[in-house]
């Protein structure tokens, strides 16, 4: 039990039930130091317990408040711990699968799962390939064969078609 004498002035704070418990204790020491038992409600109080019980409570919202501050440090704590701890896993992703390659099965063994291809569509295949044909037509390409399969002759040259002489300089820079 503490008796020191602090001067607490509740209407220039924020009422809290700590600190109305603590002015409650210093005027209980202060205003009333002779009177003992203190009647509550029809009810005797010795002095000593009832200011014992006003300091089980104080207590009791420090401990609260310093669980509170423990808690909040080691959130922070953890916080950076797991940002650490997903950074190198990723890192250890990476050097698993350029050890056994993406696609191992060995990296379930740590934790992994191998990257698969996505599987296509019977449909989406369908469709690719009406496309594909489609875009071939449109544009006249040939495979290797069709191409090997074409023969001509080679074009016979065409005459220079006569050009009207201009006026300036007709010679070409070579």
């Amino acid at each position: 039990m503490s008796t020191t004498t602090t001067t607490i002035n509740v209407s220039a704070q924020k009422a809290t039930l700590a600190a109305l418990l603590a002015a409650l204790v210093n005027g209980i020491n202060t205003g009333l130091a002779g009177v003992d038992p203190i009647v509550l409600d029809g009810t005797s109080y010795p002095r000593t317990d009832l200011l014992a019980r006003i300091q089980a409570v104080l207590d009791a919202i420090a401990r609260v408040k310093a669980a509170r501050t423990t808690l909040s440090q080691v959130v922070a704590s953890q916080k950076g711990a797991l940002d650490q701890g997903r950074l190198l896993r990723a890192a250890m992703k990476r050097y698993l699968q350029s050890k056994f390659g993406p696609s191992s099965p060995k990296l379930q063994e740590f934790g992994f799962a191998p990257v698969r291809t996505p599987k296509t569509l019977v449909q989406t295949k369908a469709q690719a390939k009406v496309k594909a044909a489609a875009t071939r037509t449109a544009r006249g390409t040939k495979g290797k064969k069709a191409k090997l399969a074409i023969h001509g002759s080679p074009a016979a040259p065409t005459a220079p078609s006569a050009l009207p002489p201009s006026g300036g300089n007709t010679t070409t820079k070579s």
